[in-house]
């Protein structure tokens, strides 16, 4: 899995701007509409439409859909600091690196 929420800051605003990042990384790599800049103005709608737990639930949607585009192969992210493999782009288990 390219992408988890595990270890992301709780914080709704933190959420929203991981998944967004996601978006955009997705975008890059493929150019597809579902994630292009009007797709995550649609995401952001829906996620503060409701509560904390609709965010949630519209977020790891969004995770999964990003996940999916990057194919189960990927091994996770690589620490720009030690260059250990680890699931949080933002953070090294390893060597504490955190961005």
């Amino acid at each position: 899995m390219k992408y988890t929420l595990v270890g992301v800051d709780g914080n709704a605003f933190s959420v929203m701007a991981y998944c967004t990042s996601a978006m955009k990384d997705a975008y890059r790599l493929n150019k597809s509409d579902e994630f292009n800049l009007d797709a995550q103005k649609a995401y952001t709608k829906r996620a503060t439409s409701g509560d904390y737990n609709n965010l949630l639930c519209e977020s790891m949607e969004i995770i999964n859909l990003v996940n999916s585009e990057f194919g189960s192969d990927e091994e996770g992210f690589e620490c720009a600091e030690c260059g250990e493999i680890g699931n949080n782009p933002n953070y090294c288990e390893h060597c504490e690196y955190d961005r």
